[in-house]
């Protein structure tokens, strides 16, 4: 008899998340980077505007329905000295306007969510002298995201996707 496993057992874990940014948005060619490697959280905001109506025939209890959104990750890190993605976002941290923005392509539990990003809040350094310098960023997307189904994920960097 298979032994059974529990529940806690099943769970995704977010270093499942397949996490690149194009550091070459200009280019004809990506260069899609896995931004995991020094980046230690994330926070996902969907950012929705949300419509809530009172119709007189409901009592004065209202309903509610999602007409907008923007995609937003909140990312938090440290910078490793080498990496192409760290070495690039040093390059954009002073920047404004087009500069700031790129591709990103996400991919978790069968799916690749790819969409143009705007960088917002980039920060690097801080804290005390003897900790690794800090990296912070966020996400935004700009406008609607692609979603696609994955079904083999091995060729998607550091996937360990059953």
């Amino acid at each position: 008899m298979p032994r059974e496993l529990p529940k806690a057992a099943m769970m995704r874990q977010n270093g499942e998340i397949v996490l690149e940014m194009d550091i070459a948005p200009d280019s004809e060619t990506p260069n899609y980077q896995d931004i995991r490697e020094c980046c230690t959280e994330s926070g996902i905001n969907n950012n929705e505007v949300i419509q809530t109506v009172q119709f007189l025939i409901d009592g004065g209890y209202g309903s509610s329905w999602v007409s907008g959104m923007q995609k937003k990750l909140n990312m938090t890190g440290r910078y490793v000295k080498g990496n192409e993605f760290c070495e690039w976002l040093n390059g954009v941290e002073d920047e404004l306007g087009t500069k700031r923005i790129t591709n990103f392509r996400m991919t978790r539990f069968g799916k690749q969510i790819t969409c143009s990003i705007t960088l917002e809040n980039v920060v690097i350094g801080g804290g005390t002298a003897q900790d690794g310098a800090p990296i912070t960023f966020t996400i935004a997307f700009n406008g609607k995201p692609t979603v696609t189904d994955v079904t083999d994920t091995s060729s998607v960097s550091g996937n360990s996707d059953p």
